[in-house]
């Protein structure tokens, strides 16, 4: 089975600013569920939205249950932060 480790990053002003105009007109989507851990958080805003669910429930990947990844429980505060970024568009910077 393949498994995949991403790091993200909040883009800088300029980055940001330099998007097409439909980018902040358009809904997110396909949200990939909350982080596992936060490695560290330098110069951006802290946000509950970013950080990783309260209550992970463990989900089984193979048939003996050893290898597992957490899923977001929905209900907590950063889930709940989650929940209300998808489907709304992006605040373009000033």
């Amino acid at each position: 089975m393949c498994a995949t480790m991403c790091r993200h990053r909040a883009l800088t002003r300029e980055e940001a600013l330099s998007l097409p105009a439909d980018w902040w007109t358009e809904p997110a989507v396909d949200l990939a569920g909350g982080p596992v851990e936060v490695l560290w958080e330098h110069g951006t805003k802290h946000t509950l939205s970013t950080q990783p669910c309260y209550t992970p429930e463990w989900v089984p990947i193979d048939d003996s249950g050893t290898l597992k990844f957490p899923a977001d429980c929905g209900e907590c505060p950063t889930c709940q932060a989650r929940k209300a970024i998808v489907s709304r568009p992006m605040k373009r910077p000033d």
